[in-house]
């Protein structure tokens, strides 16, 4: 076999075309009569992207620092024994109420006295001291926030600039004004569980954690800005991972309320080149942005909320109200480009690709191709009747083609930007929004065919299953059992909130075909449960469905009569959040 290069031919570089890098010719090549040329392996100078990766390691260390000096200045405070520090209202900026019960932070009395029992036992004087000690808002500990989120979230939830941001952090440093920064509120809203420190326990960060979304919330609600609308989409990672779809979903509305009044519809729909100028289109209720930063910040935000919208309703049979498709709106520019500071954003040409990044990908499928199967998901039929049957079959078959033709192109595209941005990175095809976009696909064929796929005997004995739609269901089970198995622990530990939810569902579909056709447990529903059990080291969701999976599996050969689980977890016409409540129950 010849050896493949790293790189492709100038003929396919220079066209974008997919190069199977055959030597001495590729495939395209011969098969076009060109001349087949590959550049030498090395080349003088710096190599495309040094330059960006030294940038982002300066920051990091930069972080690192900061995060030292915090330790120190927390390390040189007065130990269990020394006299309680008193802290004044003047010296950190804390919104009311995100201290546990018991463990406000002591304040200092005209007469110099401190508020506070002094019946309190060694014990509990010792981790009021800690507690009093540890300022989740004060710059040192939300510089090491910031550093979690950026490593840990924003590969998979990019709607934030992150030069711009720990711009942002440093002027926080002396004005210490948080009502202005509700993003980075929200970061340490969501950040706090992954924070470490010997001064408060897992506990009590998870108190601080839901005390400050609270507040967040409450703030977000009495303004209409950037600020508030990327707050709560940061806080909708919680509420879905911590399984309150309700909340969840009312959080997306008043997201998506607030987008439609900052113009970020207007400006992703219209395509506003004159960033100062005001729109012709209802409702307009502020300026447009002025700084390419803000204006892409507005794009990714509005794409964020119709995406999450979509994905987290593709399983329901109620009309959602989603958004139709928009067929040249304005994509989110690429990665790497959106790592560079604004000087070097601002000489560049944005739209111009419509794969220009993974996430780009994702917004497509959610947006675009999901509006399909939503529509046909909502759609009442009869299937005991013959006609409706019939057009639900025909129906079905079309979307699935359509989603078919939809993971060729995906996978082209995926192959072109691996060649044009992540050349020389391992790995680049697990990029979360990759791993994302190819489970949500797989998901949304199971869900399009799972309702005449497959039925056990016991659940209904007069239903015929449909043997394509079992095969496709299978087929695309398989290939995503094949994308989770190369993701490693950590990925897994890490990953978006949302995988949550395609794991359980091909678990679901493995453990009830099995049962209908008596087959012993597929491999594959235990690759789900592992891969439930490390999402849960993060989405407390992901270790309900895990137990949930786990008992269907200690349980299988049971009757489904005799099992703990609801009959209608075993009946794939319901779906996942149709019976999520009676998966509650037996918990």
């Amino acid at each position: 076999m010849p050896v493949k290069p790293n790189a492709a031919c100038t003929t396919c570089r220079s066209r974008k075309v997919a190069c199977d890098r055959r030597k001495p010719k590729c495939g395209f090549c011969i098969s076009n009569q060109f001349e087949c040329e590959y550049a030498a392996t090395r080349r003088p100078g710096v190599r495309a992207g040094y330059i960006s990766k030294l940038d982002r390691r300066l920051v990091e260390l930069e972080q690192r620092v900061h995060m030292l000096e915090g330790r120190n200045a927390q390390d040189s405070a007065p130990r269990c024994g020394s006299p309680t520090p008193v802290i004044s209202e003047s010296d950190i900026a804390l919104p009311r109420g995100i201290f546990p019960p018991g463990q406000e932070i002591v304040h200092q009395q005209s007469n110099g006295s401190a508020l506070g029992s002094s019946s309190a036992s060694a014990e509990g004087e010792t981790a009021s001291s800690h507690s009093a000690r540890f300022d989740p808002l004060s710059y040192p500990v939300l510089s090491e926030l910031c550093a979690i989120w950026f490593k840990r979230y924003h590969p998979w939830f990019p709607i934030l600039h992150q030069p711009s941001l720990i711009a942002s952090l440093q002027q926080l440093k002396s004005s210490k004004d948080l009502d202005q920064y509700l993003a980075i509120k929200a970061i340490c809203a969501v950040t706090l569980v992954d924070y470490e420190s010997p001064l408060v326990s897992l506990d009590e960060r998870s108190h601080w954690s839901v005390s400050l979304r609270d507040s967040i919330c409450c703030q977000a609600l009495k303004q209409v800005s950037l600020q508030s609308l990327q707050a709560l989409l940061i806080l909708s990672n919680m509420d879905y991972g911590e399984g309150r779809f309700e909340q969840f979903w009312n959080s997306i509305a008043l997201c998506k309320r607030i987008s439609s009044q900052l113009g970020c519809g207007t400006l992703v729909k219209k395509q506003v080149e004159q960033l100062s100028s005001s729109a012709s289109v209802p409702p307009r209720l502020h300026p447009l942005s002025t700084t390419i930063i803000d204006r892409e910040e507005r794009i990714r935000a509005y794409w964020i909320s119709e995406m999450l919208d979509s994905m987290s309703t593709v399983d329901v049979d109620w009309d959602t109200g989603a958004s139709p498709p928009i067929p040249n709106g304005i994509l989110p520019c690429s990665d790497s480009l959106w790592a560079f500071p604004e000087h070097i954003i601002n000489v560049w040409s944005f739209g111009q690709f419509r794969y220009s990044s993974a996430f780009s990908l994702c917004i497509i499928l959610s947006t675009n191709e999901l509006w399909f199967v939503h529509g046909f998901l909502q759609k009442t039929w009869d299937l005991n009747n013959t006609n409706d049957r019939i057009q639900w079959q025909t129906e079905a078959q079309k979307i699935d083609e359509r989603l078919t033709a939809w993971r060729e192109e995906f996978v082209a595209a995926v192959y072109r930007l691996i060649n044009a941005e992540f050349a020389e990175e391992e790995r680049a095809e697990m990029d979360p929004n990759i791993v994302l976009t190819n489970c949500v696909l797989d998901v949304a064929v199971i869900l399009l065919f799972q309702r005449m796929s497959t039925i056990p005997r016991e659940i209904d004995p007069s239903t015929e299953p449909w043997q394509y739609a079992t095969n496709r269901c299978i087929y695309a089970c398989d290939n995503m059992v094949f994308k989770v198995r190369q993701m490693t622990d950590e990925e897994l530990a890490v990953s978006n909130p949302h995988l949550v939810f395609c794991f359980f569902t091909v678990a679901r579909f493995y453990i009830v075909y099995a049962k209908t056709v008596s087959a012993d447990v597929p491999s594959g529903v235990r690759s789900m449960a592992y891969a439930l059990l490390c999402s849960g080291k993060r989405w407390p969701l992901a270790l309900k469905y895990e137990n949930v999976i786990r008992t269907a599996i200690s349980e299988h050969r049971s009757l489904i009569s005799e099992s703990s689980l609801p009959s209608r977890f075993f009946d794939l016409r319901y779906s996942t959040l149709n019976i999520k409540d009676d998966l509650r129950a037996c918990q």
